[in-house]
């Protein structure tokens, strides 16, 4: 009996891939020359730690030509490999209610090789664990230890079944006389590997993404999830979920954006659930051995989002992937943790497999207290300072109620923190800690470099611009905090405990005489012509030396 396969039957039957699952012919088997099955990684994955080995199921026959292709052919076993997928047909038949048949004319091996034109996903999948499980299965043709992102294996031609440790069984056919199937190629797949990975990543933008960053309470991050797209077709990848969960951070709606690594845009391909408690469902259909479901429902976690990825995986299998999307930061401490869950087939069950990463942020913060430069013990309150971003040229805005910085308009509309006001109201009273007399406390401050400008003198000093001291305060990511005197520099005092110490002047005379613009005698001259002027001192926790002998 000669079976015929054209190109739009293998075509439905491998749905786009490159994997053949064999078909049978009658007729005399011809001698079988050397070919190469190549194996794949999906990109952005490698083949380390995967073992292959590559067992023979049948040789070709009766292939017929169609110009440069093969436009039909047969397969047919050897008596091993007959008794082999015998016994996996006999093994698939006992436990599932769709029967595998052999059809009239056709030995075991071409049974098996058949069902690509015959068969169901279901039989495609549990015939090729059955062979991978069958006590009769030969002994491997090759085995190869995988590497690198492509393995090239040298067999006889033939219709092979290939057992990776790390993945589904495939079932794969090599070229015929270095010919593929009309325009189908054969001997080329990419691995179904039931091993995932997902790289989670933080940034101020996507030209600065790290697994740690420190950024301000209040502002927007870029995040970044990169994994590769699960292989969806027979016999892989059955259902895909991206999940992230964040703590401290709160997912921008309509941020995100799909990307392949070839730049192609994807995002239409993902179906996003962004409010927070929202059911997603699952596929009821999918359960393990033991009848537990492998795709349950989720919940769309606060802040964050679920993405049921099916529609994307069956379009662009094997590719890697990177969303990209913001989310601003809404506490000291914030993370995120992104999980990709994919189901995977295991024959006619099904397995789910998990992996996740996660990206951190944390912001700092210092004290700053405002002392008299004639008395250092002496706590002043009613100082006034605020407060500019010099890495992004930005004046900045708090909010006590959330514990959140966003930028100002200008200066005039930046936020003003006042020494001893620890109820934040803009006064100091009653309802105030007196312990915190002197002191400002700014929190929730990422990495970079601050402008600490004091802006209202307290009562009893000197408001003349020339005797308003200023500071630069430095953040690095791992929260050291170091502090510079800008605007008469003596006056601002490093306390090295992430305090810093500023004092102010009642008289042009207390100036210093060092360290600024007022270390030069005419300004001395002027200042003293000018009358008192107050002293401002920013502590971080020790006692002001002058540097100078006041006269």
């Amino acid at each position: 009996m000669q079976h015929h396969i054209s190109r739009t039957m293998l075509a439905a039957a491998c749905a786009g891939t490159a994997l053949l699952y064999g078909f049978s012919l009658a007729g005399t088997a011809a001698a079988a020359d050397q070919a190469t099955l190549t194996l794949n990684a999906a990109q952005g994955s490698t083949l380390a730690g995967h073992t292959f080995g590559v067992y023979r199921i049948g040789g070709y026959h009766d292939a017929v030509s169609s110009g440069e292709a093969i436009a039909s052919f047969g397969v047919r076993g050897t008596t091993a490999s007959n008794a082999w997928a015998q016994d996996a047909i006999d093994n698939y038949n006992q436990a599932e209610a769709e029967d595998i048949d052999i059809p009239l004319g056709y030995d075991a091996a071409g049974a098996v090789a058949s069902l690509a034109d015959t068969g169901s996903a279901m039989q495609i999948r549990g015939i090729a664990k059955a062979l991978a499980e069958s006590s009769r299965r030969p002994a491997a043709a090759k085995t190869v230890t995988g590497s690198g992102i492509q393995a090239v294996v040298t067999v006889e031609e033939g219709y092979y079944l290939v057992v990776d440790s790390q993945g589904a069984p495939m079932l794969i056919g090599t070229k015929i006389d270095g010919r593929s199937l009309n325009g189908t190629e054969l001997g080329v797949a990419t691995v179904k590997s039931k091993s995932i990975t997902v790289d989670k990543r933080i940034g101020a933008d996507t030209s600065s993404l790290k697994d740690h960053g420190s950024y301000t309470v209040g502002s927007v991050v870029t995040q970044t999830i990169t994994t590769s797209v699960p292989n969806g077709k027979l016999g892989g990848a059955l259902a895909w979920k991206i999940t992230d969960t964040p703590s401290g951070l709160v997912y921008v709606k309509g941020t995100l954006d799909a990307e392949l690594r070839d730049g192609t845009n994807v995002t239409d391909l993902l179906d996003v659930y962004d409010s927070a408690g929202a059911a997603v469902p699952g596929d009821e259909s999918l359960k393990d051995a033991s009848g537990a479901r492998t795709d349950p429902d989720l919940t769309v976690p606060e802040g964050g989002f679920v993405i049921d990825a099916k529609r994307l995986m069956a379009a662009h299998p094997n590719r890697q992937v990177t969303l990209t999307y913001q989310a601003r930061i809404t506490t000291v401490k914030a993370s995120n943790v992104a999980a990709v869950t994919t189901v995977f087939a295991d024959g006619t069950d099904s397995t789910p497999v998990r992996d996740e990463d996660e990206s951190t942020s944390t912001a700092y913060g210092f004290d700053l207290d405002k002392t008299s430069f004639d008395d250092p013990s002496l706590k002043v309150n009613g100082a006034g300072f605020k407060i500019f971003d010099q890495d992004r040229g930005q004046w900045l805005s708090y909010a006590p109620s959330t514990g959140q910085w966003s930028d100002a308009r200008d200066q005039a509309s930046a936020t003003e923190f006042v020494t001893g006001d620890t109820t934040h109201d803009g006064t100091v009273d009653s309802r105030d800690d007196a312990a915190k007399a002197g002191n400002l406390r700014f929190d929730g401050l990422g990495a970079g470099t601050y402008l600490i400008q004091e802006t209202t003198a307290p009562e009893g000093y000197s408001s003349y611009d020339i005797a308003i001291p200023s500071l630069t305060v430095t953040i690095t990511e791992n929260g050291a905090v170091t502090f510079e005197g800008k605007d008469l520099p003596d006056l601002s005092v490093d306390d090295g405990d992430g305090s810093v110490t500023v004092a102010n002047i009642a008289s042009l005379t207390d100036l210093p005489q060092t360290g600024g613009a007022w270390s030069a005698l005419p300004w001395i001259l002027a200042a003293l012509a000018v009358g008192g002027i107050g002293l401002a001192v920013v502590k971080t926790g020790g006692i002001i030396r002058r540097g100078y002998t006041r006269r």
